[in-house]
């Protein structure tokens, strides 16, 4: 499933705008990473693209049909968000966390299915955390409680899942544990977009990349192309020396 943004514009209330005409386009089966600094508009484009705000101008469009005319169930049973952090003090079991992302397919009042449980089941066996189940949800460390959330994710079954910074609480390995994930369902067809600080793992599983700054699109394209050494300088005020070799793993190192 496809999702476009064209040409948006926001500002909260009567700010300075945080996003400046944005134009891109999301396919299925890639995986889009964008890079900023903070403050340069990721999280607000995503809130944008999930419907959760609405920009002053330009439109986002799912399969050739604008979010602003959807209702917000409609934009849950298509797009599923993995946010930067949610509140910890949440007095669920990881299983009933996991298990909200069902709504999108029925109501509040609804009992949970067979199919619910299984697809819940099934979506904590592929994160390696079925031994969360039955645990306070608050009681889990940071990197338990993002597999949680990214499980919750999963058992929406969107076509289209957003990320927003969604490794900031996992170790090195768990990160590349979860690259590995988002690369795999992209494989299977689902629409990838990550928002992300990681300029080391990151690029190497991204078919595009985008840098924002000052709520503007810096540069698109190919991860080689847009993170140089001169665009990182140019938009994170860093001196980095970054080499790409030709099975696009690269090396990073201080200037």
């Amino acid at each position: 499933m496809t999702i476009s943004v064209e040409n948006i514009t926001f500002a909260y209330r009567r700010a300075k705008a945080v996003l400046h005409g944005i134009n891109l386009e999301l396919k299925p089966g890639t995986v889009t990473a964008i890079f900023g600094p903070n403050g340069s508009g990721k999280s607000t484009l995503l809130r944008c693209m999930n419907g959760t705000i609405q920009p002053q101008s330009g439109s986002v469009t799912i399969e050739n049909r604008r979010a602003d005319s959807m209702s917000r169930q409609e934009i849950a049973r298509m797009i599923a968000v993995v946010p930067q952090d949610t509140p910890s003090d949440i007095p669920f079991t990881a299983a009933e966390m996991v298990m909200l992302g069902r709504f999108a397919h029925r109501t509040v009042w609804d009992h949970d299915t067979a199919e619910d449980r299984a697809i819940m089941t099934q979506v904590l066996a592929r994160l390696n955390a079925s031994g969360l189940t039955d645990r306070p949800y608050n009681c889990l460390s940071g990197g338990e409680r993002q597999r949680i959330i990214l499980a919750r994710a999963l058992a929406q079954q969107t076509p289209i899942i957003l990320f927003d910074e969604p490794d900031t609480h996992l170790d090195i390995s768990y990160r590349l544990e979860f690259y590995q994930l988002i690369r795999k369902l992209a494989e299977e067809g689902k629409t990838i977009l990550i928002t992300c600080h990681d300029i080391f793992l990151a690029p190497m599983f991204a078919d595009t990349a985008i840098l924002l700054q000052y709520g503007k699109i810096h540069s698109a394209g190919s991860a080689n192309s847009v993170l140089t050494s001169d665009s990182i300088a140019e938009v994170f005020g860093t001196s980095i020396s970054i080499s790409w070799q030709q099975n696009s793993s690269f090396a990073v190192s201080l200037a």
